[in-house]
């Protein structure tokens, strides 16, 4: 959902910032070159920002979902149980 929010967000800035930028140029480069005049967004490359922000972040959201779909907990159980009493390496390393 942050990955769509900021794609989002990222395609309105470009659409208010491209009529900022060309008031920002100088007006005789402006009116001298037509290239500045028709200067848009392409909506094709949006739709494409945003269909990258929303793909990266599924994939990054199902990552740690994956990750712990299959725990072992009988290897996190037997580590939980030897922090929680102590080990005679942990006493040894205190004298």
């Amino acid at each position: 959902m942050l990955a769509l929010i900021g794609g989002g967000a990222a395609s309105l800035l470009a659409y208010w910032a491209v009529p900022g930028i060309i008031s920002l140029l100088p007006q005789d480069i402006v009116l001298s070159t037509p290239q500045v005049q028709g200067l848009t967004v392409n909506a094709g490359a949006l739709w494409f920002a945003l269909g990258v922000s929303l793909l990266t972040g599924i994939l990054f959201g199902l990552a740690p979902l994956v990750q712990t779909s299959n725990p072992n907990l009988q290897h996190e159980l037997q580590e939980a149980g030897r922090g929680s009493v102590g080990s005679a390496h942990a006493c040894a390393m205190c004298w």
